[in-house]
Formats: C-alpha cells, structure tokens, sequence
C-alpha cells in the first residue's frame, strides 16, 4: 500500500472530474471520467483492477492513417452484462476496437498501426499492455477508483493506496514513470490475471489473439512502466 495524494489535492481532482474537465496523469493520458463501480459482477474487478463503468481517458498513440504522427484515442468501459467491453476509439480513422480485456482492443490498435506502415510483418506487432494503456496502474487513477462508492465491496480486489497527510504532486511523478514506458512494456513479461476466463465477443482468430497476450499483461502497479 502507498500513499499518492493529499486529501486537498484528491478533492480537487473530485471537483474537476465533476465539471467535467480532463485531468492530466502524464503527458500521454487524461482522465476523463471515473464511471461506477459495478461490485455484484465479479468480472468487472480483479486483484490488480477495478474497472468502472464509464471510465472513460484519453491515450496518445501513432495514427493509424499516419503512423508518423501522434493522436489521442479514446479509452472507454461499457456495460457488457456478464463482461465488462473495452473500447478503443481512434480519431482519424473512425475506427472502434472492443473486447472483453484492456488488451485485446489496443493490440488490434497496433496492429492496424503497424498495417499502414511500409514493410509490414505480422513478427513486427508485440504484445501491448492494455491496462497500462487504458491508465489503470497509475497511482492517481488507482486512488482515484479506490474511493468511488461500493469499492470496498469488490471482494477479490486488493487496495493499494492511502490518504498522504502533506501534498504531493502526482503529475511531476507520472512523467517520469512514462518516459521509460514505451521502451520498458516490450521488455516487460506481462501477465494479467484478470484475463483468465474472460470470454470474446470476437472470431476464433481474435480469441486466439487475446489469449497469446494474457502471457505478456503483468503490470507493476507501483510505478507504471
């Protein structure tokens, strides 16, 4: 368990999601809404995670009609009834990619990313961490959800920060945490737990995908890649 934020600086924080202003967590991600805790379905929370309906953040990646150029995605949580929907939206090409992990959807992503460059091998596309990339592991985030109503009724969910009496400043921290995350999640070998026994809405193709990638998903929840 570590501390990440001060009571004044988390209210805030509060205030400002409420208004409905993006929140910068680093230089490549902005909080967009915390969503609800949906607590009575097991698949919508595991140890590491939780995952809100609703949580909505934007992500900069390369365009996929340009891989030369950087673009913010949107990074959303639906209501999928058993399973939660992961859903990534791209900008430029108005292209929606959904499945039922973090991953599968930002793995598609790359994978389109990497169709549009020239030369392209199927070897050139490696694993992607999804939860990274939909910003779950942040601290600030993590705190954030941690205190959202029926959190402490997410029974297989592990809490992993408290209230720090002085302030902090969770962006100067953030930054540094991501410049080394595109060069460290490939060396990384990731393993998401909450990825066992997750069904796909996708073709066998796509399941098979998704299952490659649970083996390559495990994130340092204390300081993000």
């Amino acid at each position: 368990i570590k501390s990440c934020c001060s009571e004044k600086n988390y209210s805030n924080l509060i205030m400002k999601i409420n208004n409905k202003e993006p929140i910068k967590i680093c230089t490549k991600i902005n909080l967009i809404s915390l969503g609800e805790i949906v607590y009575d379905r097991p698949n919508y929370h595991s140890k590491n995670y939780i995952y809100p309906v609703g949580y909505q953040c934007e992500r900069e990646y390369n365009s996929i009609n340009n891989p030369n150029e950087l673009v913010m995605y949107k990074c959303s949580v639906l209501d999928g009834g058993e399973f939660p929907i992961f859903r990534v939206e791209s900008p430029d090409s108005a292209k929606v990619f959904e499945g039922n992990s973090p991953s599968f959807p930002w793995r598609e992503v790359r994978i389109a990313v990497e169709k549009s460059r020239k030369n392209y091998k199927e070897s050139d596309v490696v694993g992607i961490s999804g939860p990274l990339y939909f910003g779950f592991p942040y601290d600030i985030i993590t705190y954030m959800i941690e205190r959202l109503p029926n959190a402490k009724r997410c029974i297989n969910y592990e809490f992993k920060t408290i209230i720090q009496k002085a302030a902090s400043n969770h962006l100067k921290e953030d930054k540094e945490d991501d410049e080394e995350e595109e060069e460290e999640e490939e060396e990384e070998e990731i393993e998401e737990d909450e990825e066992k026994g997750m069904k796909s809405h996708h073709s066998s193709k796509a399941q098979q995908l998704n299952k490659d990638e649970s083996n390559n998903e495990d994130i340092d929840l204390k300081q993000p890649l």
